[in-house]
């Protein structure tokens, strides 16, 4: 019931800010198949082991927003692979708590799930909003990641941003 109550006022919260979110211009990841318009103003930067550029926000105290996008092969179905990702998020950063796992679609019409994750490293409160995506057995996770104070101020983007996600073929 605890955990009922915090949805319905995170997500009233959440409400309250809604505002019109813009992304920037598109950007295009053929060896991965997809592209992506990332949050308006944030760069791409090329991090060395990474497989494809990530996404850099405005300075936030000591934290810079961010993004990246990963992808594996798996042969079991999208919530399966949320629920193990999930799993492993948690054996990493035990205090982390999920409070949002639902159904999301791209502007494009692809089919996913949302999650969003609270957590801590290195002492900064953290929230992780994944967007997890399934094609051909490849699985796809956008992860945005904010200071969890200030997640009411990026959410919308975060969304947006996603929503732009598509595949190349």
């Amino acid at each position: 019931m605890k955990k009922a109550s915090f949805f319905l006022v995170f997500t009233l919260v959440f409400s309250i800010f809604v505002l019109n979110a813009q992304t920037g211009n598109r950007h295009t990841e053929s060896s991965g198949n997809f592209s992506i318009c990332p949050p308006l103003n944030w760069t791409a930067e090329v991090i060395p082991g990474l497989t494809y550029r990530i996404f850099i926000g405005p300075q936030q105290g000591n934290f810079r927003p961010n993004m990246n996008i990963v992808d594996e092969y798996y042969s079991g179905s999208l919530s399966e692979y949320v629920s193990l990702s999930t799993a492993g998020f948690t054996s990493i950063f035990p205090d982390a708590l999920t409070i949002l796992n639902e159904p999301f679609s791209t502007g494009s019409g692809i089919n996913g799930k949302k999650i969003l994750t609270f957590y801590s490293m290195a002492g900064v409160e953290l929230c992780a909003a994944q967007y997890a995506f399934n094609n051909e057995n490849r699985m796809y996770v956008l992860t945005y990641v904010s200071m969890s104070s200030r997640i009411v101020d990026f959410i919308n983007s975060f969304d947006e941003s996603a929503r732009t996600f598509m595949f190349l073929r």
